[in-house]
């Protein structure tokens, strides 16, 4: 939805070509400015098309051609008259409706709140039309080069230092009986707090299951104290469901009260050892959103965090969707002015946060939203702001090098971890290496940082594709090097199973190596829960169960890869094997799940190309045969045809 706003010209392409002429001159001459262009868009548009129809870095689509015309002229025009800015506002706005991009209030909504921070960072930054339409649209523009990679992956590099000599690392724990921690993975809540029983769940807009005219917030229910609404008679098809709805929708407030209280009861039984929690806790109406409503939802989650788990540690990490406007991170080198500063959003972080941690972070997070705390003497946590890599953080095409020096600073963290014996786990909410979400050249950099401080780090945690996959990063031999865990998404958002993750890590002796050695994921049957109005959080699967595995390790994620490049490079092959099976499976967590079925629902594609997909998206930075599409790396981009709501 970001994007619209900077390149909405390419979406009145994806629909004006299929649209009269005639049809299109009625929004025209909604605006004086297009008036004035009237007799030879259509002339330029064709003729730009025909001369860019091929790229020397491979084929353009139409949309893209378009785009790329479009925005060009647009550059030209506010250089010559930087006021015609307000008239290409009033344009985007009438034309997304005009064009049903959506509907007319989440146009003017999105306008409203994007559309001057667009144009703040549209007078400043120095990108190419390439560029923009490459970044903003991806899918139709994949070979065009990230102007912002100038496609050299080191354009800036980090530096780090030199390998130490690699010495015996002693324990600084006492050993205990019990030698594996229990660590609770809470991501992507999205907890809908004007989610309606009995509304439609199939509407015409983004996010559905809410109350009429739902972007107006009066009053707020407050899920600590407040009561869940009782169970509505529904016989209707599209009305949403207590506790929570597959189709469109986020998850209701009562439904994360619900987990977070049988949570509680089992971390008495047996208690986590700590909590990571990676963002993304406001729900999706991101048109409709204000700074009172983002701080409250910070604050409620932490309130429901303390009340549940009073005496277990939890360690935070930001989501594009918890600061205002969404995706607002701007890096502390760039002038946003008052109006778009994040500083209030971090200083509200450390002040909600603060609970758990030390007050050695507040700094850190109140430059940027990033930290380092002790979990045990030995052990400690790095919390990224990977928001900094996240291509839709428009302010980062301002200054795309080390954001807010990040990245340095986390190399400076990870050497003295090296120097005190220290092991350390790092969590974030955008995966790095993941595309088109996080820019390649921050990518390439942290896994330089991986790949220097490997024997340091043991485990990755992340979140936001609302998926349940990993990352696996290699060395530049080939062999397997660290595993990025993306957790799936407690919100249902969209066509998933609600649901959680408990990891085995290895601790508590004197040879430790605090890595991951299992996990198990739990999940909540929504339609189950809405006929009985028992919600039951059980099983999906334990993954050394699943997989067939002793043990979770990077070489076993290679070994049990690799094994799935061979299967997808075999023109013979007829049998998928288990445990790519089971990973698509889990991957997808679709209530109705068929290997071909549920993967349509989300993907759009088809037999060995639905498993390509998720395969090569597991394969961070090496060359793969399986994902090779004309001897050129394919980053999968082209058979993601869902819509991007992340």
């Amino acid at each position: 939805m970001h994007c619209f706003v900077i390149v909405l010209f390419c979406l009145f392409i994806n629909r004006s070509f299929a649209t009269p002429v005639r049809e299109f001159e009625k929004t025209r001459n909604d605006v004086d400015r297009v008036r004035n262009i009237r007799e030879n868009i259509v002339h330029d548009v064709s003729m730009f098309i025909q001369k860019k129809s091929t790229h020397v870095r491979g084929e353009m689509t139409t949309k893209c051609s378009a785009c790329i015309f479009l925005v060009n002229y647009e550059k030209m025009r506010l250089e010559e008259d930087p006021s015609s800015m307000e008239e290409l506002g009033e344009m985007v706005e009438k034309g997304c409706e005009y064009f049903r991009i959506e509907t007319p209030r989440i146009c003017k909504g999105a306008y409203s709140i994007f559309g001057p921070e667009a144009t703040a960072v549209l007078t400043q930054v120095d990108l190419s039309a390439e560029s923009i339409c490459g970044i903003c649209l991806p899918y139709f523009c994949p070979d065009i080069p990230d102007s912002r990679n100038s496609g050299n992956r080191s354009d800036w590099l980090v530096s780090l230092p030199p390998l130490l000599r690699k010495q015996t690392w002693k324990s600084k724990i006492m050993e205990i009986p019990t030698k594996t921690l229990k660590v609770l993975h809470l991501s992507d809540v999205h907890m809908d707090l004007q989610y309606e029983v009995g509304s439609n769940a199939v509407c015409n807009e983004p996010l559905c299951c809410r109350s009429q005219g739902g972007d107006k917030v009066p009053t707020i229910i407050d899920p600590i104290r407040g009561e869940a609404p009782m169970a509505k008679k529904i016989n209707e098809t599209n009305n949403a469901w207590k506790w929570g709805d597959y189709r469109t929708c986020d998850l209701p407030w009562w439904t994360v009260n619900d987990v977070l209280q049988k949570l509680s009861k089992t971390n008495q039984e047996k208690p986590f050892d700590y909590i990571l929690w990676t963002g993304d806790v406001p729900a999706h109406d991101v048109w409709s959103q204000n700074r009172m409503n983002q701080l409250y939802m910070l604050h409620n989650i932490t309130a429901l965090l303390v009340q549940y788990f009073p005496n277990t540690p939890v360690f935070p990490a930001v989501g594009n969707h918890d600061s205002y406007p969404s995706n607002n991170f701007p890096p502390a080198s760039v002038n946003t002015g008052a109006a778009y500063s994040a500083q209030w959003f971090y200083n509200a972080l450390w002040r909600a946060w603060s609970v758990w941690l030390p007050s050695s972070t507040k700094e850190t997070i109140e430059l940027g939203g990033f930290y380092t705390a002790l979990v045990k003497p030995g052990f400690r946590i790095v919390s990224l702001n990977t928001n900094f890599c996240y291509t839709e953080n428009w302010w980062v095409w301002l200054d795309p090098v080390d954001p807010s020096g990040m990245l340095q600073w986390f190399v400076k963290v990870l050497t003295s971890a090296e120097m005190s014996g220290e092991k350390v786990q790092v969590i974030g909410h955008v995966p790095p290496g993941k595309q088109p979400d996080c820019i390649e050249s921050w990518s390439f950099n942290y896994f330089r940082i991986l790949e220097r401080f490997q024997h340091v780090i043991t485990a990755q945690f992340f979140g936001h594709t609302h998926n349940d996959e990993i990352e696996l990063i290699y060395n530049e031999d080939g062999t397997p090097m660290s595993v990025a865990y993306i957790a799936p998404s407690l919100t249902s958002y969209i066509y998933m199973k609600p649901a959680y993750r408990v990891y085995d890590v290895d601790g508590y002796h004197a040879n430790t190596t605090w890595s991951v050695t299992n996990h198990r994921t739990y999940t909540l049957g929504l339609y189950k829960a809405h006929q009985t109005n028992e919600p039951d959080w059980s099983l999906e699967y334990d993954a050394c169960e699943a997989y067939n595995q002793s043990h979770l390790s990077a070489d076993n994620w290679g070994d049990m890869i690799g094994q799935w490049e061979k299967f997808l490079t075999n023109e013979h092959a007829t049998q998928v094997p288990q445990s790519l099976a089971a990973y698509v499976k889990h991957y997808v967590r679709h209530p109705t799940f068929t290997p071909l079925e549920g993967l349509g629902k989300q993907l759009h594609c088809h037999d060995i190309d639905c498993y390509k997909v998720i395969v090569c998206d597991i394969i961070m930075n090496k060359q793969s045969s399986a994902c090779l599409v004309n001897n050129v790396k394919d980053k999968t981009k082209k058979f993601k045809k869902y819509s991007k709501v992340l």
